[in-house]
Order: structure tokens, then C-alpha cells, then sequence
């Protein structure tokens, strides 16, 4: 019955080319026939000492080939050498996702994994490999602590005056060593270094490997440390190993440099408060120039804040830049210029340069889904007046938007003139598409630009309308905040990406444009979409020269019923031979 489906889907290519592809493939990986294949994990580079190694499926770079395997041994054939080919037993330990650990062999002539394996003993170094490019993980431990400190290799004298701090930072897998040298105590310096925690684990004690990312130990391989550490209450003990393997790590308490910690209770924010609650409809929200995202976390009490990173099509998210922890809610809906729905804060704030403080902040509701933050003066102490005079604002937005329908009293087709450039063009809002603005711009010896923006959240502000308009497409992530309003010479529209109509003059501005009234009806055939799922990628557009329809939902439609038919065909060719 095999031999006969095998044949079907050979001679009938439209269906079975994709099938035989993956069968041919089954079939090679089958005839390949080893027992010894590296877990999937494993696979990628790996920073051990001064040298990168690669581990593949079947081999190791600069060790050679496995050909045999007994739990976590390894028995890898090298054919490099001058002399002919050895073996090499290597025994691995995976201890996180980003560490390995082993020993290894010699490399021997014998072809035995139990022999060769046999040459590993108690003297054989253990090695660390922490994988390249690893995504770093939270810390182990929260907070800012102080600690004294000694250098083995120089004596026992612990340096504790002045006293050395570790501080948090606010991205959580990272703090930072701020050492201070004792005169009377060598091997210790003046020194402030970030720290990247990469992996943690247990084995009868607690332990830490990561890297640091500035001062002296910043090459690849020597950045490298590993920290074996124990901490009770407010208090702790942690040593450090000298180069990037954790050779010399007895305990907490012994090893080349010893770290005595006490945690900085006074570092700690006192008080605890929650955010307003229209904050919580959603988790994660962005500005508008889409450079940052706002993330809410501990039950309303803490925002973190995220840089968003832009690269081709796809939108990743880098350190967090700052931490705010609310303490201290001081104001509840005070009357603040248009805005009723809103609260001012004290939050306890950390920064990316792993620095603390007070610091006011103001939360107004714009509308609905539309957040207006404020960030005043940094306090020098909590008891100061709040102060707002060198504020930083943004406005914020759900980090996911569809389009919505534009507003419907200003619907229509305007004649407009730009009040910078003194060109003149026309506007279609809601026209063609009840999602869409369509701005067409006349340019020298007749030519003709077009942008569509699409319209997002929208409301009113007294005499002014507000509208939340990007253009398609993630590589313009940023959003346009579009001011109209009615004057006697016709509708003034301008763009403020701090959304701030009530001032005379309006910085940033990209759009200053004035619509003439009253404008003309729409005559297209509006595509009506869903307010709250529009359909993207699907265009129906309207000419009305020749009055065809250009609809491309049509290859959608064909593409769907051709896989309805492959399949029909292929499980018929399957039940036939039965």
C-alpha cells in the first residue's frame, strides 16, 4: 500500500512534491544511523575562557566529532591532529539555558568511551561555557546593599571604610559595584562597574554568572565572573572567582574576593500607593513617537518603562530606562485645564543609570485609551512641594491599536492650503475609507502627491477635535496627534505630537494646514470596515473613469478554493489505494 501511495504522489506532482520533500528527508535522517547527537539546547557559540567554541548537532569546534554517547558523556572522534586520529571524553553539565559546564579527557587512542572516560579525575579543571549572545535574567537578589570587601591574594583585611555600595538599577538583570579603596588595605581601588546577570543555579550552594558591561573587564571573554552567594535576612556573604570560570569558590565566605553585604534599608521606598485605575484597562502602552513602552506591573503599584527598538519590520523591546513605584498619592481629580480624570503622584524612581530619587508625576485621562503623563521635578526630599515647571510629558496609547472610523461631523472633501509652504491640495476624510484620511498635495508643473493616514482614537476638547492618525505600516510606527478647529476663515488643522490645542503657538509641527469650508460630500463608495476589527491588506478600490472594480479579495478566494481541491485529491488518493 506504500510502494502504491508512494507512486500516486510521485507521478502527480501538484500534489505530492511537498510531501516527498519531507519523506526524502525523514528517509536520510533515518539511514544516518549514529546514537550520539548534541541536545537542541546546546546548539550555538559558546564563550569558554579566551576561546569561542561551536557545538552543532554531531560536533564541537577544535574537539571533534561524536561518535558515542552515554548520558551526559561524550565520546568525540578528532582527526585534526598530526599525528592521526584520537578520542576525547568529554562530560557535560547543564546547569541554565545560557551555562555549561565539563571536564574533558586527553585526547587517546583507544576507542572505548569507558576508557577514555576513565582518564577524567579529580584534578581535571572544571570548565564553565556560558553561551554567546545569552539573554540576561533577572538578579538573584533586589535592592541596594553596602559591603566591605577583601582581595585573598593580598591579604585578609576586609576594606569597610569608606564603605562600597551595589545598586540597583531598573532594568532587574542588572546592578552596579560602586567600589571604594581603603588606604590601609591592598588590592583594593576606586572603581564603579555595571554588572549583566546571565544564569543562576544551585548545587549545594547558590550561584550567579554573569558579566560586566563597563569599566576595565569589558573585552568578551575576561568580562566574565562567576559568584558563589548566601544571603539571610539584611544581611549576606558572596565570593567572586578572578577570571571567567568558578575554580575557587569553596563557599560564600571563602574564595579569592570576599564581599561582606548589608542591604541599604534607607535605598528602600517608603509607602506604597496604587496608579489610577483607568491605567489598568491595559497592561503595556506606548508613546507616540513610538520610542518608548509603558508597562504596568505589581497591582497599579509599579510602571516600568522600556526602550522600543525598531529593526526592519519588527518592533523589539530593550533595557528598561526607568522604574516608578508609586509611595505617596497627593491629588485626586483637581481641576487641570480640560482634564477631570486625574491624579499626582510621588514615585519612588530608578533610572537606567542605576540611580535613585523622588519624583512627582501626573496622570490625566484625555479620553478614552488616550493617557497624558507628566513627569515634574525630581524632590530632593518627599516633604517638597510637587513642581511641574520643567515638566516632560507624553502621550500615551494602548501599545496594540486598530483603526477606528474618523470623525464623522468633519466627513468630507476640503480644498486646503498649507500655511507654511502656501501649496494647495486636497483632503478626503472618511471618503474613500470611513478608517482613512487621504491627503493629495499639488506640486510644480502639475504633479501630485498622496499620503493616507489612518485615523485611531479620537475626541473633543471644547471647540477642538482631536484625532490620533499614523501612516500605514510598521515602519512608521510614529502616530500624529491632529488638532482641528473652526475659525472664520475655515478649519484650522495641525499636528502636536503633545496634543496641546490651547496654545497659541504649537511646537513640532508637521501639518499646519487650513481647510477650506465647507467641504464638498464624498462621492466614492466608502468601504465600510469594522470599528473594532478592520481588515487590513484587503483593497477595493473604486475608478470611477471606467467604473471597474479592482478587487483583490477575488486571489484570496481562488487560493482557498485550489488548497480545498489538493486536499480532496490527496485523501482520495489515499483511501483509494486502502
Amino acid at each position: 500500500m506504500s510502494y502504491h501511495i508512494y507512486n500516486v504522489l510521485k507521478d502527480n506532482r501538484l500534489i505530492g512534491s511537498a510531501f516527498l520533500s519531507n519523506l526524502n528527508t525523514y528517509t536520510r535522517c533515518q539511514s544516518n544511523g549514529s546514537d550520539c547527537v548534541f541536545p537542541g539546547e546546546w546548539h550555538g557559540l559558546w564563550s569558554v575562557g579566551q576561546r569561542t567554541i561551536e557545538i552543532g548537532p554531531t560536533t564541537i569546534s577544535q574537539n571533534g566529532m561524536c561518535v558515542h554517547r552515554d548520558g551526559n558523556k561524550f565520546l568525540l572522534l578528532n582527526k585534526s591532529l598530526s599525528n592521526g586520529k584520537c578520542y576525547k571524553c568529554m562530560v557535560f553539565t547543564l546547569w541554565h539555558h545560557n551555562l555549561l559546564q565539563y571536564k574533558e579527557s586527553h585526547c587517546w587512542h583507544h576507542e572505548s568511551i569507558s576508557d577514555v572516560c576513565s582518564l577524567i579525575n579529580g584534578d581535571k579543571p572544571l570548565k564553565t561555557a556560558v553561551r554567546v549572545h545569552s539573554i540576561p535574567e533577572p538578579c538573584p537578589f533586589q535592592g541596594s546593599y553596602s559591603f566591605s570587601y577583601a582581595n585573598g591574594t593580598l591579604g585578609v583585611l576586609h576594606c569597610d571604610n569608606p564603605i562600597s555600595e551595589i545598586r540597583a538599577c531598573a532594568d532587574d538583570t542588572r546592578f552596579r559595584f560602586l567600589y571604594k579603596q581603603c588606604p590601609n588595605v591592598p588590592g583594593t581601588y576606586n572603581q564603579e562597574l555595571d554588572f549583566e546577570c546571565l544564569a543562576t543555579w544551585e548545587n549545594g550552594e547558590k550561584f550567579l554568572y554573569g558579566k560586566f558591561t563597563s569599566g576595565e573587564k569589558t573585552d568578551d571573554t575576561g568580562s566574565y565572573r562567576c559568584f558563589m552567594h548566601s544571603l539571610y535576612g539584611t544581611r549576606g556573604e558572596m565570593s567572586m572567582s578572578i577570571d571567567p570560570t568558578c575554580q575557587g569558590l569553596q563557599s560564600p565566605s571563602l574564595g579569592i574576593i570576599t564581599m561582606k553585604l548589608s542591604k541599604d534599608m534607607s535605598s528602600l521606598p517608603r509607602g506604597s500607593c496604587k496608579f489610577s485605575d483607568f491605567l489598568f484597562r491595559h497592561q503595556k502602552w506606548r508613546d507616540l513617537e513610538g520610542r518608548f513602552l509603558f508597562q504596568l506591573g505589581d497591582g497599579l503599584q509599579m510602571m516600568s518603562i522600556k526602550e522600543r527598538k525598531h529593526s526592519g519590520d519588527r518592533i523589539g523591546i530593550s533595557v528598561t530606562k526607568l522604574v516608578l513605584r508609586c509611595v505617596e498619592r497627593i491629588n485626586q481629580n483637581v481641576i487641570y485645564s480640560h482634564v477631570m480624570n486625574n491624579g499626582e503622584f510621588i514615585v519612588h524612581a530608578t533610572n537606567d543609570t542605576c540611580y535613585s530619587f523622588h519624583q512627582c508625576i501626573r496622570v490625566n485621562e484625555r479620553a478614552q485609551d488616550v493617557v497624558e503623563l507628566i513627569f515634574g521635578d525630581v524632590l530632593e526630599d518627599r516633604k517638597f512641594v510637587c513642581s511641574f515647571k520643567d515638566a516632560k510629558k507624553y502621550i500615551l496609547i494602548p501599545e496594540v491599536n486598530t483603526p477606528s472610523i474618523c470623525p464623522a461631523h468633519l466627513q468630507g472633501k476640503y480644498q486646503y492650503t498649507d500655511k507654511a509652504s502656501e501649496r494647495t491640495g486636497e483632503i478626503s476624510l472618511g471618503c474613500r475609507d470611513v478608517h482613512q484620511m487621504v491627503i493629495e498635495t499639488l506640486g510644480p508643473a502639475g504633479t501630485k502627491s498622496v499620503n493616507i493616514l489612518e485615523c485611531f482614537q479620537k475626541w473633543r476638547e471644547d471647540t477642538a477635535t482631536f484625532l490620533l492618525a499614523k501612516y500605514p505600516g510598521i515602519s512608521s510606527d510614529s502616530i500624529q496627534c491632529l488638532i482641528f478647529e473652526s475659525t472664520e476663515f475655515g478649519v484650522e488643522m495641525q499636528s502636536d505630537i503633545l496634543c496641546e490645542g490651547n496654545r497659541r503657538i504649537i511646537n513640532n509641527r508637521r501639518i499646519n494646514f487650513l481647510l477650506h469650508t465647507p467641504p464638498e460630500t464624498c462621492y466614492e463608495n466608502i468601504v465600510m470596515q469594522s470599528d473594532q476589527n478592520p481588515r487590513p491588506g484587503i483593497l477595493n478600490t473604486h475608478d470611477n473613469s471606467n467604473m471597474n472594480i479592482l478587487d483583490y479579495t477575488s486571489r484570496g478566494t481562488f487560493m482557498s478554493q485550489n488548497c480545498i481541491l489538493l486536499s480532496v485529491l490527496f485523501t482520495f488518493a489515499i483511501r483509494w489505494y486502502r
